[in-house]
């Protein structure tokens, strides 16, 4: 397995994720998505005047460029978009590229592949990676690849996402944290995040994604989900300060309702009203002398 290179500023963006996991996986993808052997990578930089910046461009080994693209929704423009990259790419390096579109989104794919004017033709490659098979991905021995083939055809299965853990569970320090975060990025491609965060905390891995700041959000949408589940099938339709609570709650404060909701017979003793001070101390005096102050 391809040693990772810890990344001090997180990005969490499918299209950021694939792009490293493409450069760390290396040749190793090339084959089984694109059915072409990589060379290498190459890193291009447009003129600062320009915002764009293309995914991946690897180079073939037989001399061909290969620009691809990760797309986690349908852009009706992206033909415009393939054909500045085209346009860019050309004049940098003098070369013609091969460009692809690999589409990862869990909708249909349908975006447009040419445009057709009267003075303009032009065409890209897009490719539906859930065409692809996963198994060559979920089977090799780099992580990397196992992350890929989660997206593939056949590849989203718990079984798939159990091995997986597995394999990051293996891994040391930064490496074991990057890909975890990488996975969970994927996944949510493809699964629910409470669907994820289940299968990760029965494979022990619980600590991991409640002392990553990036994976405390999902962490709490998914204990959220779970508890509102809960509350809804014992006391029926939720009011909407019940809603409200569930939204706003804190993590620690979502675990000690979920504490509460065992032996709860009453909504209102698991979700309970912050009090102020003053409510606190009026409390106090009635449990001390059977009246309020």
């Amino acid at each position: 397995m391809n040693k990772a290179t810890h990344r001090k500023t997180k990005r969490i963006d499918s299209d950021s994720v694939l792009k490293e996991l493409f450069q760390a996986a290396g040749p190793s993808a090339g084959r089984p998505l694109l059915n072409r052997e990589i060379k290498r990578f190459l890193n291009i930089e447009f003129p600062s005047t320009k915002t764009r910046r293309v995914d991946l461009l690897a180079e073939d080994v037989d001399g061909t460029l290969s620009h691809l693209e990760f797309q986690a929704s349908n852009d009706p423009k992206m033909p415009w978009r393939e054909l500045e990259y085209y346009v860019l790419i050309f004049q940098q390096t003098g070369r013609v590229p091969r460009q692809i579109v690999i589409y990862v989104g869990r909708g249909k794919m349908r975006m447009p592949v040419r445009i057709e004017h009267p003075m303009l033709k032009f065409e890209y490659i897009l490719l539906d990676i859930r065409t692809i098979d996963a198994a060559p991905f979920v089977d090799s021995d780099e992580v990397e690849m196992n992350i890929i083939g989660f997206l593939c055809r056949n590849g989203a299965t718990r079984e798939n996402l159990r091995r997986i853990l597995t394999n990051i569970g293996r891994c040391k320090g930064h490496q074991r944290k990057d890909a975890l975060e990488q996975l969970a990025t994927i996944a949510g491609l493809r699964m629910e995040p409470n669907e994820f965060f289940k299968e990760a905390t029965e494979m022990g891995l619980r600590a991991e994604l409640k002392e990553n700041l990036i994976f405390r959000s999902f962490y709490n949408d998914g204990a959220v989900h779970i508890l509102q589940t809960l509350l809804q099938t014992k006391f029926g339709e939720l009011p909407e300060s019940a809603l409200t609570w569930l939204r706003t709650a804190k993590p620690a404060e979502i675990e000690r309702a979920a504490k509460r909701f065992v032996t709860a017979t009453r909504l209102e003793e698991v979700i309970q009203a912050p009090q102020n001070s003053t409510t606190k101390k009026r409390q106090i005096a009635k449990n001390t002398n059977g009246t309020v102050q």
